[in-house]
């Protein structure tokens, strides 16, 4: 099980400057907390910082800063990452293994090792892809939805986990880890062990 607080925080580190690396200048992140070891919005956490806030993660007062990030972390929250109405991120959530090959150039990619899948991090240049898109292959996520940001924790689920023990055994943490950067020079970060 790997909660180790220096992992998950250099972990979101990384994903952090990887994603503001590639952002158009005026691009602001949409991070909040997430329940400790959990995928849901923390309303506690969010009336913590503003009680007008009435804990939702949509209120402007919920968005963090990566310093508010890493000690959400610290603290032992996860945290999401949106991508908003008037922003140009686009997150797509790739559930089959087919289909990894469909991100598109300049992609930061990131995995959980439980799963099979990954979130791409992608931008709109033109205004036209900022929509939500369920497939039977995962999903594009840039109106208003989110994703589980690196470094966040989330435990097995050992009853509905779809793979064999073997592999069960060979991923014995849920934590994100950046998997591959496609960037001008394609180039991949190597798991933690």
């Amino acid at each position: 099980m790997v909660e180790n607080i220096d992992i998950r925080i250099k972990e979101f580190e990384k994903f952090y400057y990887f994603l503001m690396k590639e952002a158009p200048k005026d691009y602001t992140g949409w991070f909040f907390p997430l329940e400790k070891r959990g995928k849901d919005p923390c309303a506690a956490a969010i009336l913590k910082i503003d009680r007008t806030s009435k804990g939702s993660w949509h209120h402007e007062s919920a968005r963090l800063s990566e310093e508010q990030c890493i000690e959400h972390l610290k603290q032992g929250y996860n945290i999401g990452i949106s991508a908003r109405k008037g922003d140009p991120l686009i997150i797509i959530d790739i559930d089959s293994p087919e289909f990894l090959d469909q991100t598109p150039k300049d992609t930061l990619i990131v995995t959980s090792r439980k799963r099979a899948g990954v979130h791409a991090f992608c931008w709109d240049k033109d205004g036209t892809a900022k929509i939500n898109l369920p497939t039977d292959g995962g999903e594009i996520r840039s109106d208003n939805e989110y994703v589980v940001a690196c470094g966040s924790y989330v435990p097995f689920d050992l009853w509905n986990f779809p793979n064999s023990l073997s592999e069960l055994l060979a991923k014995p943490s849920a934590i994100l880890f950046i998997t591959e950067i496609a960037a001008p020079v394609i180039w991949s970060l190597k798991r933690l062990s």
